[in-house]
């Protein structure tokens, strides 16, 4: 970090120190917050002349409506434009019962717009200081008041003007120009939240950093807030302040604003004086000129990063030392973690890319941080070719701008170079020469085999003669050293004579019980199956061989009398009978078949077996009785809000009561109580001389409301108390000014709602 960027720190630092008797240490790094630094703009005109632009106020309260009670204006940085569409307009005039607009409204020279400056993704906020600088055709504006005649009359005026344009009589300035707008700053928005408030220091300051004729202005915008407690929680802000939605271009009358995890800092306003784009930016956010403010800094709590080298900003990533015995930069954690309406112009994007487009990686560094590129892929080697891989164009050391680097692959053939022995030859095998590439890449020549040494002749495949064909094998000659063949030649071997086997039978006839049979007796060669010799033989006859007995002329028996048949034998063979014998078959069993009763709540189930073929019955197989089934209960006894009601189950098939339960009591509704506070003026001159009462009916509006009304003030100025009754008493002695009262109105509700509290704010102007 730069001394003069420590030094305006430290001037904050000394403010909040001084302010609040707070002291500060290095406690932790910053937290996960990652703050965007955005700018939301919304018009600031005379409402009540009902057209956008309007410059004539009416009062000197024309401007509430104006800002974040108004319409919004969408601005597009690139193009450097502000304009409201219709839609948005016609919302707001709608509202306000103002006749609408038929197109949009472009911003130009002599157009008056309020930018707030917002801090989105925070739920919780210290303190911090942010300055911005604006295009030189802007100029700081507001409303002022002025001083005219009408006729010997003299009168006050009042108009929205820039600082350079005063109108003639110019008075005092009333809201606007080089402060901000503090019913849309954070001091307003979020007093007594925490039960602490906040310190504005905001303003449009000189820019000691300006350069003359770079287009922007000599002034910029300084938003520095100052917290008395630990912080603000802004995680969920419901701000009645308005009407329209200014995000979402809505009206909303009952809930107003939710700006939840956006912490509004402070709004201002301006006029456009010149042509040319409207431009906005962080004042020297890169931290080249002097003093090195580096565009902005946050802080999350006091108790945990209230200190310089632990804040969230918008800067480089490291700092130089000024008093450290270590020296040289240190990084500085929350550098990197804050945008400006989206970028951060200190974080580098840088990309590896494949040879065919895939990314490899793709990743957000620091700028200035050390940049790793991933590995290259291996050589490939094939066959013919090798191939290398290298990035398109040499990888810059540190992170200075977005760069994407592409992997490129290089072919080219091997270059051998001279070969080698790496194997000799022998009489059995070839040697080799091997020769080798660059890129390790090998290729291997054959060496010529030595002579082999003949070894005496063995026999080898030999067929052994039979005594159907001659024998053969092969006489083979070896290489003694090698055992490689070196000749092969075939010998012949004399048939065998035949081997008689022993007879044996074939084409056999069998015999039978009617007839002889016969077979041819034959011998062969054991050896090759020539057949030697044959005869034909006889074979007598056999005996009858009787069957499994069988059922001739049955008559079936029945459950009522007895049946017969004749048991026979055969011969199996020849198929004559051999004997025949009647016998008798005992009667059979019934054959029942079973009809179910199934049983109910009230009787036993049963079953009747009845046979088919005699008609005999008999009953039994009883089953117990069922279960009776409830029904799905019907309410007998209504429950009412002060009783509880009864409900009854029956069974479905006989009607018996089953069982009875209790319905519990009604709940009691929601209070629809309705409750608003008005704004009512007094005479400061009546405050002066004595304390005045207000009436219920003057500050409040409540309907709806069920039980009785209370009342109790909740926060407001002391010389203003709140009655049980919701009597207002303002006390002797209090100052012009417009004052606002937090009230909690209660209705305690009866026997059917329940009781509600409601909190209204009561405007009360001393005038």
């Amino acid at each position: 970090m730069k001394k003069s960027f420590k030094k305006a720190i430290a001037c904050l630092l000394a403010v909040l120190m001084v302010a609040f008797s707070m002291p500060f240490s290095a406690l932790a790094a910053p937290g996960d917050y990652e703050p965007d630094l955005q700018l939301q703009f919304s018009t600031f005109y005379d409402a009540d002349e009902g057209e956008p632009g309007s410059k004539s106020a009416t009062s000197s309260t024309c401007y509430q409506y104006s800002g974040l009670s108004a319409f919004p204006i969408k601005y597009d940085a690139v193009n450097g434009t502000l304009k409201a569409t219709k839609e948005d307009i016609n919302a707001y005039n709608e509202y306000y019962e103002t006749d609408p607009v038929d197109e949009d409204w472009n911003l130009g020279v002599g157009d008056v717009f309020a930018v707030t400056i917002r801090l989105d993704n925070v739920d919780i906020a210290a303190s911090g200081n942010f300055n911005i600088r604006f295009s030189d055709n802007l100029t700081p504006a507001g409303l002022g008041s002025y001083t005219y005649k009408e006729g010997k009359k003299e009168k006050t005026g009042y108009s929205i003007f820039n600082e350079n344009n005063k109108p003639e009589g110019y008075s005092s300035d009333i809201v606007g120009f080089r402060k901000p707008v503090s019913d849309w700053s954070a001091s307003s928005l979020y007093e007594g939240m925490n039960d602490t408030i906040l310190g504005d220091l905001s303003c449009i300051q000189e820019d000691p950093t300006a350069v003359d004729g770079d287009g922007w202005n000599d002034l910029m915008m300084t938003a520095t807030l100052v917290c008395q407690g630990d912080h603000i929680d802004v995680s969920s802000v419901d701000s009645a302040l308005g009407f329209f939605d200014i995000k979402n271009g809505t009206m909303d009358e009952e809930n107003g604003y939710t700006y939840p995890n956006e912490f509004i800092m402070a709004t201002f306003v301006f006029e456009i004086t010149g042509d040319g784009p409207v431009k906005f930016a962080l004042q020297d956010p890169d931290g080249t000129k002097d003093p090195k403010l580096n565009g902005a800094v946050y802080f999350a709590k006091k108790s945990e990063t209230l200190d310089v080298e632990a804040a969230t900003t918008y800067a480089h990533n490291t700092y130089i030392r000024e008093t450290d015995s270590q020296g040289g930069d240190t990084e500085w954690p929350g550098s990197m973690k804050m945008t400006f309406m989206g970028e951060n112009t200190n974080r580098v994007d840088i990309t590896f890319k494949n040879a065919d487009g895939t990314v490899i990686e793709s990743k957000t560094y620091a700028k200035g941080a050390e940049i790793t590129a991933p590995e290259l892929p291996a050589t490939v080697v094939t066959d013919d070719t090798h191939t290398t891989y290298a990035w398109d164009s040499e990888v810059q050391a540190t992170a200075q701008e977005a760069a994407t680097y592409q992997v490129v692959a290089t072919t080219e053939n091997h270059n051998f170079t001279d070969g080698k022995v790496t194997k000799h030859a022998s009489c059995s095998e070839e040697g080799e020469m091997t020769f080798t590439c660059s890129c390790g890449k090998t290729k291997i020549e054959k060496i010529a085999k030595d002579a082999h040494t003949p070894g005496e002749a063995v026999r080898e495949n030999e067929v052994p003669a039979t005594c159907k064909a001659e024998g053969s094998y092969d006489e083979v000659i070896y290489c003694t050293v090698c055992n490689a063949e070196l000749s092969r030649t075939t010998k012949i071997i004399d048939m065998l004579d035949h081997t008689p086997a022993a007879a044996v039978r074939e084409n056999e006839v069998p015999a039978t019980c009617t007839a002889t049979g016969s077979y041819d007796e034959v011998v062969y060669c054991s050896e090759c199956s020539d057949e030697l010799s044959r005869e034909t033989k006889t074979i007598d006859k056999i005996d009858h061989t009787p069957a499994a007995a069988v059922r001739e002329n049955e008559v079936p028996a029945t459950c009522t009398a007895t049946g017969s048949y004749d048991e026979v034998v055969y011969c199996s063979e020849c198929s004559a009978e051999l004997s025949r014998e009647a016998k008798t078959i005992d009667k059979i069993d019934h054959t029942y078949s079973s009809v179910v009763t199934a049983p109910t709540c009230t009787a036993k189930g049963y079953t009747t077996y009845t046979c088919s073929e005699c008609g005999d019955t008999y009953v039994g197989d009883y089953t117990d009785k069922i279960a009776h089934k409830s029904d799905k209960g019907t309410v007998t006894k209504k429950a009412t809000y002060t009783a509880t009601g009864v409900k009854t189950y029956k069974c479905t098939e006989c009607g018996k009561v089953l069982k009875t339960e209790t319905i519990a009591k009604l709940p009691k509704k929601t209070n629809p109580i309705v409750a608003k506070g008005k704004t009512v003026s007094i005479k400061a001159s009546a405050v002066k001389k004595k304390a005045q009462s207000i009436t219920k009916a003057k500050a409040f509006s409540v309907t709806k409301a069920q039980g009785k009304v209370t009342f109790k003030k909740s926060s407001g100025n002391s010389k203003i108390t709140v009655s049980s009754a919701g009597k207002i008493t303002v006390k002797k002695g209090l100052k012009k000014g417009t004052y606002k009262v937090k009230v909690k109105v209660k209705a305690a509700g009866n026997t059917t709602y329940k009781s509600a509290t409601k909190t209204v704010t009561v405007t009360i102007k001393v005038k």
